[in-house]
């Protein structure tokens, strides 16, 4: 296996045969032509179109992670007539800040003013879900600067009990720059020890910026279905100058503002919101034979590096050193000295 290849980013059972990938590509690079191609995709159980797909993504960007899912099989999109895809085209361009489900009651009232006939809410869902601009809700945009959210991930990840479970992942939005900017994963649902977890995460990603003092309160939500997920966090918050509070949902709402910017799939991870606030077999994941279940760090690094900006926020930036120390000591000790792995 390549040593000089960062396969941080790729899944721990693909990684054998990405570094094959790569291999191939780089000897083809090395020595071009259709037969090397043909010979190169032939070694790999590819066709030679999909080989060069393959080598363009590469060239464009030398990472791992861009040939990880070359040859994967695609669903087939849902074939729609050309008046319901203007339909739909229309009515998702003049309602992008609107929740999906929204979306979705325009697009059926309007059609029904039309005469045109749609297909089941389902599948409109599913359409606006993966045409809709990554944009937050007009509410979420006027009432925070932050907020910190959670969605279940569908990977496996064994946390301890050899059992593979999709893990809850709590992260924290920018919203004004509309980008996750710190992340956690965790084997259950949200509690006191997701939030500053995550908090924390987005504060080492901010490090960078200039500490400004700031009259301007940053307001803060935190979505949770009870108070006490978040109420410890609350006065910590208060106390470095944000207007914090706690944005109570029902036991589906998680994950809606994280599904606004990220989709229902993101970097080859599907999103599984309505899991948030459950515990029960639908967090189990069956392994498909030779796969391997992640560790909690790698599934961290993994989700991290394919889910949150690249860019270090200026969100937090009007915490001065001190009151950032303090904030960070109050953080770890609501996580309760997280374990080894998230450090």
């Amino acid at each position: 296996m390549p040593t000089d290849h960062d396969l941080t980013f790729v899944e721990p059972a693909r990684r054998a045969e990405v570094s094959r990938r790569i291999e191939a590509i780089e000897r083809f690079i090395a020595k071009p032509g259709r037969a090397a191609a043909e010979a190169e995709a032939a070694k790999l159980g590819l066709r030679h179109a999909q080989f060069y797909n393959m080598v363009r993504a590469w060239r464009a960007s030398p990472r791992p992670e861009v040939v990880a899912g070359a040859g994967a099989s695609r669903p087939k999109p849902t074939r729609f007539k050309q008046d319901q895809l203007k339909l739909m085209a229309d009515i998702i361009s003049d309602s992008g800040r609107a929740r999906p489900n929204l979306i979705v009651d325009r697009i059926m009232a309007k059609a029904h003013t039309l005469g045109i006939a749609m297909p089941d809410r389902c599948t409109i869902g599913l359409h606006v879900r993966r045409t809709r601009p990554s944009l937050l809700t007009d509410d979420i945009k006027a009432g925070f600067e932050l907020l910190v959210d959670h969605t279940v991930l569908d990977m496996p990840v064994n946390f301890g009990d050899g059992t593979p479970r999709r893990p809850l992942a709590t992260m924290v939005i920018d919203v004004t720059a509309e980008a996750i900017i710190g992340l956690t994963i965790s084997a259950k649902t949200p509690n006191p020890a997701s939030t500053p977890k995550a908090l924390l995460d987005s504060i080492r990603g901010g490090l960078r910026n200039d500490h400004k003092e700031s009259s301007f309160l940053k307001r803060i939500g935190i979505v949770a279905h009870s108070k006490e997920e978040a109420f410890d966090i609350l006065e910590p918050l208060r106390a470095s100058g944000f207007d914090a509070s706690v944005r109570l949902t029902d036991r589906f709402g998680g994950g809606l503002s994280v599904e606004a910017l990220l989709g229902y799939l993101h970097a080859r991870i599907k999103l599984r919101p309505r899991l948030v606030w459950n515990e029960g077999s639908r967090r189990l994941f069956r392994l498909a034979p030779g796969s391997i279940a992640l560790q909690p760090q790698e599934a961290q690094l993994l989700a991290h590096g394919r889910l949150t900006s690249r860019h270090a926020t200026t969100a937090l930036g009007h915490i001065n050193g001190s009151a950032r120390t303090r904030l960070i000591g109050e953080l770890l000790t609501l996580a309760e000295c997280a374990p080894a792995w998230r450090t």
